[in-house]
């Protein structure tokens, strides 16, 4: 940063322990120097700052990612032709990290009941085997560790493994945890919709009434793991064993409600790259016309200006007839 030529206290890092204690967020979203947030944390924290942002005598932009319940559908043709490699790799991506990551899967959504308590089962296994791990801080070990209550006691979930204990000694130690239930029986379950922050997973066996497993929030990834078989169906159709063939229907339901769709891959890894976008509907984030990845990510550090009949000499170079930049410029509505 010296060497650049700015200050040495130019980067700062704040710590407050306290996550219940919001006065050093708010002291620094009030100072009259800050222009613009960004944010990743949660709901209530990501509302708190944008109101504090919002009623300044000056209000700025707060660009908040906040939570995010991450739905993969595994439709019946790809089940079929690689179920082993499905279940691995789900099963690691939700353990990658220990979950704590906003793009861990929250909800596998897998049309049948039989293929559905397959899937949950075999992901089990693998789950079970991990071992207990320590989380970033002890709130947030018992926070997630509520949510995993929150979700059970609500009655819909059929099944649950391991069963969510309280790891002995450590307040950061948490275990994974899997849980099975029918769609149907979600559908009315608003907190089962929500995100779970940790390593924990709701297996969500869809049946003959399919539409109804369509009613997440808005999410940060929307993942549709599919065959070429599955993707024939133009829209929802009736066949042989009561199974529902979404194809394009799912891809459309998965793109209102998220900023990234995945095909045959795991939600886990952001790349930096020109097509990422990081972001989507609320409560993922609260403006979903912004990526917090990739290129497109410094426009929210941007605030656009429009010269008028300006002097040549008085335009940035951006501008200048002369292109002293060399760059690529629209100009009259045409690329130059």
């Amino acid at each position: 940063i010296v060497a650049a030529g700015c200050d040495a206290g130019w980067l700062e890092c704040v710590h407050n322990e306290d996550h219940k204690d919001l006065a050093v967020a708010r002291a620094l979203v009030s100072h009259r120097q800050i222009a613009a947030v960004g944010f990743t944390g949660s709901l209530g924290g990501g509302q708190e700052i944008e109101k504090v942002a919002r009623e300044r005598q000056y209000p700025i932009p707060v660009f908040a990612e906040m939570g995010s319940m991450n739905a993969i559908v595994v439709l019946r043709h790809a089940l079929r032709a690689r179920p082993e490699q499905i279940v691995d790799d789900l099963a690691q991506s939700l353990l990658a990290r220990h979950g704590q990551q906003c793009t861990a899967p929250g909800m596998i959504i897998v049309p049948g009941h039989d293929q559905a308590r397959w899937v949950f089962q075999a992901m089990a296994d693998r789950i079970k085997r991990a071992p207990a791990r320590r989380m970033l801080a002890p709130w947030i070990a018992e926070t997630y560790r509520r949510r995993v209550r929150e979700v059970l006691d609500t009655g819909a979930i059929e099944a649950c493994e391991p069963q969510p204990a309280q790891e002995g000694g450590d307040p950061r130690l948490a275990s994974a945890v899997l849980m099975y239930a029918q769609s149907a029986r979600l559908e009315h379950v608003p907190t089962a919709w929500e995100e779970i922050f940790g390593p924990a997973a709701i297996v969500a066996g869809a049946d003959m009434n399919a539409r109804g497993f369509f009613f997440t929030d808005g999410a940060l990834t929307a993942t549709l793991i599919a065959d070429p078989e599955d993707l024939k169906d133009s829209k929802m159709d009736l066949v042989d064993d009561g199974y529902l063939a979404p194809g394009r229907e799912v891809q459309a339901w998965l793109q209102r409600r998220a900023g990234r769709i995945i095909f045959n891959g795991v939600p886990t890894g952001v790349r930096v790259a020109a097509g990422m976008v990081h972001g989507g509907p609320f409560p993922a984030t609260n403006r979903p016309d912004s990526t917090a990845v990739g290129p497109f990510a410094i426009e929210r550090w941007c605030r656009p200006v429009c010269f008028q009949n300006c002097p040549d000499e008085l335009l940035p170079p951006e501008l200048q007839d002369a292109n002293p930049l060399g760059i690529r410029r629209l100009v009259n509505g045409e690329w130059a």
